[in-house]
């Protein structure tokens, strides 16, 4: 992966009001494998807290995130910075580069 924590993100992240953290939302196109994900995040050395079939819950390390099969993801801290590492850290797991 190019992008650092430090680097902008190539999709917005916006906080959430109703959540309490960020969102996170690639757009139309982007798609994850969620079966093929929880591989990928345990290769990473990730735990998946929850994997409800539409979406998993992954611990990154600096927060809990939950990863939609859109891409789209929640992250669980109102920390900007460990959310970007969290969104770094979730989307590298998952092999993409931006």
């Amino acid at each position: 992966m190019t992008a650092s924590a430090d680097e902008d993100l190539p999709f917005p992240m916006e906080l959430c009001s109703k959540s309490g953290g960020y969102e996170v939302n690639p757009g139309q196109g982007f798609d994850v494998g969620l079966d093929e994900g929880v591989e990928r995040f345990q290769d990473a050395g990730m735990r998946v807290v929850t994997n409800a079939g539409v979406l998993l819950v992954v611990d990154a390390g600096v927060c809990e995130v939950s990863v939609f099969e859109s891409g789209r993801l929640l992250v669980k801290t109102k920390d900007k910075e460990a959310a970007k590492r969290a969104v770094v850290a979730v989307y590298d797991a998952l092999g993409v580069s931006f």
